[in-house]
């Protein structure tokens, strides 16, 4: 039973309907089946791609697996390797300024060369000495803690180097002096005679080393330095220290970096991501652990199952409110329709009652004007030639003819104006003098039905600027509502007042059977009546609630079952037109 009352609060409105509008075609508006089609076709279409989906993926897992260490382990060399050669690049341009900023004799100067020193070590840093080689490679001027003016360096590689190629950057042959963490750059430049010197520089590499052991990489993981002999420049986790052998083959040279699978001494895969620095004897080289990579993906899978069955669920609830909102605004748009063709029948029944109430006035009019014309011949007759004009009864007998005319007369007229349907036509009116003519018009019905009608309208009312023919028609519609509300017997009072100056308020209250809780929040909704068996369309308040908002007003409902109903209007005094969007919305219309 919990489940039942569950699904009755929640179910929509379209779920029990049944057009039988439709006649022997209702099968096709089953908003029931509709809706389960969608569901059907609607999972079919959005689950078989994902399974699909989920099922290949699975099968590429390890292809894409290899890929994207390949990839991942790619850019980590990548990133690395411009930051290595940005290292070197750096301090290659730094001894190039000084060569261009600095004449040989300047550099000769004394305490030149510690000046120098002082600001490469405190502006870019890793800078251990300085020093000036003449070409036949006689240190003639230095600054730093390892040599001494006039040693000799031209059996040295780095001179060497220097001398046949302009520049070097590589690591000292003698690591007496240097230690292992040390590297040369050497820089050649011509002197305006002919003849060159070289200016040389030891570099620390512990910046190299802490870049290298601070990677985003795995414990088992390794970074390291190595030249061309395959000796290691930088510390290494797995492969030993510095200037150690490492026992892994040298790669063939590549730029830019470079990932192949390989296998340790002890035959275990790795994958290796090297790259050759650029003006230097240097390879960086990455070496990852396959077998730990490996399993950071499977890992994953069990997750990936729970989130497939988690998709299926979004995907479940997401077609279950898709195909609930469409199949709902079907059935508002069939709804509307339904509405639409009623309000065409009932604009064509008004235009025909237009044009029979026009037929009808203009029938009774003529003979009217010759009873009228007549009776007053006959009037004057009788005044002329004072036969019987003495016989009150029978000069009451002509006025009362005449009476008679008049009254007729305004009777048309008032037919005319309530069945001419025309767009708001906004001008001066005497909203009190609308309202009594229209509580004269259903006098009659209000008599035979023995209701009795109170109206109280204020002396001091103001004029108001609306439309007259839609006053008519909305106090019509309301006080018929309220007939058929009391049935025979009672009482319907209607009051006028301005509260504020800016609008009138209209009130109009009856003593009849009132509107259940339930229904009194639909009582505006097109062809929703509770008097169907009485005649009742469902169309009355509804084209009352439209034609309220057209002239800018408002209009409520109060009731309460056996006590009554009031329904109150503001009407504004200075009119602004207003039609009604698709969403009953009021909307100002623009002039012009």
């Amino acid at each position: 039973m919990s489940d039942i009352s569950i699904f009755s609060k929640f179910k929509p409105k379209f779920w029990d309907h049944h057009d039988v509008a439709s006649g022997p075609y209702s099968g096709l508006f089953n908003f029931r089946r509709k809706w389960r089609m969608i569901v059907v076709l609607s999972l079919i279409v959005t689950l078989t791609p994902l399974l699909v989906m989920a099922f290949v993926e699975y099968r590429l897992t390890r292809a894409t697996m290899k890929e994207q260490l390949a990839i991942r382990t790619a850019n980590l060399v990548s990133s690395t390797w411009r930051t290595v050669s940005y290292f070197f690049r750096e301090r290659k341009a730094a001894l190039k300024f000084i060569l261009e900023d600095n004449s040989p004799e300047q550099l000769m100067v004394p305490g030149r060369l510690e000046k120098i020193l002082t600001n490469l070590q405190n502006g870019i840093g890793g800078f251990v000495d300085i020093g000036v080689v003449d070409s036949g490679g006689r240190l003639n001027r230095y600054a730093g803690p390892y040599r001494k003016m006039g040693d000799n360096l031209c059996d040295e590689s780095c001179f060497k180097a220097a001398v046949t190629h302009g520049e070097f950057v590589s690591s000292l042959d003698s690591q007496e002096i240097a230690g292992p963490n040390r590297l040369v750059i050497a820089i050649k430049r011509e002197n305006p005679e002919g003849q060159f010197f070289v200016l040389r520089t030891l570099l620390d590499t512990d910046f190299l080393s802490r870049l290298l052991t601070e990677l985003d990489i795995g414990k088992a993981d390794d970074a390291f330095l190595i030249n061309k002999q395959g000796v290691l420049q930088t510390s290494s986790r797995r492969h030993g220290g510095v200037m150690d052998k490492i026992n892994i083959p040298i790669p063939e040279f590549s730029i830019p970096a470079r990932v192949i699978e390989t296998t340790t001494p002890d035959g275990e895969p790795v994958i290796l991501g090297y790259a050759y620095v650029p003006g230097t004897s240097f390879i960086l080289m990455i070496i990852r652990q396959k077998a730990q990579l490996l399993d950071l993906w499977y890992k994953p899978r069990i997750e990936l199952v729970g989130f497939l069955a988690l998709s299926i669920g979004g995907v479940l609830l997401a077609v279950l409110a898709m195909a609930t909102f469409l199949v709902h605004k079907i059935h508002e748009a069939d709804q509307k329709r339904i509405s639409a063709l009623h309000q065409v029948e009932y604009a064509n029944k008004l235009t025909a009652i237009e044009r029979l109430a026009a037929g009808l006035a203009h029938e009774i009019n003529n003979p009217l004007a010759v009873i009228n014309q007549k009776t007053g011949l006959i009037r004057d007759l009788v005044h002329m030639q004072k036969i019987a004009s003495d016989d009150e009864r029978m000069m009451g007998l002509l006025d009362t003819i005449l009476l008679s005319v008049q009254r007729c007369g305004k009777i048309t007229q008032r037919l005319l104006n309530f069945a001419r349907q025309i767009d708001v036509a906004i001008q001066p009116v005497n909203l009190g003098e609308i309202l009594q003519g229209m509580v004269d018009f259903v006098a009659r019905e209000a008599e035979e039905q023995g209701i009795d009608i109170r109206v109280a309208i204020p002396d001091d009312l103001p004029v108001i600027e609306s439309d007259p023919s839609h006053l008519q028609q909305i106090f019509l519609n309301i006080i018929n509502n309220s007939f058929m509300a009391m049935g025979n017997g009672g009482r319907l009072d209607i009051v006028l007042n301005s509260p504020n100056g800016a609008d009138l308020l209209v009130c109009v209250e009856d003593n009849g059977c009132g509107i259940p809780p339930e229904d009194l929040k639909r009582v505006f909704e097109p062809f929703f009546t509770t008097k169907s068996q009485n005649g009742g369309t469902g169309l009355g308040l509804s084209i009352t609630h439209g034609l309220v908002q057209k002239i800018g007003g408002r209009i409520q409902v109060e009731s309460s079952p056996g006590k009554g109903t009031l329904f109150t209007m503001t009407l504004p005094v200075k009119a602004e037109t207003y039609e009604t969007d698709s969403g009953n919305n009021q909307i100002p219309k623009e002039s012009g």
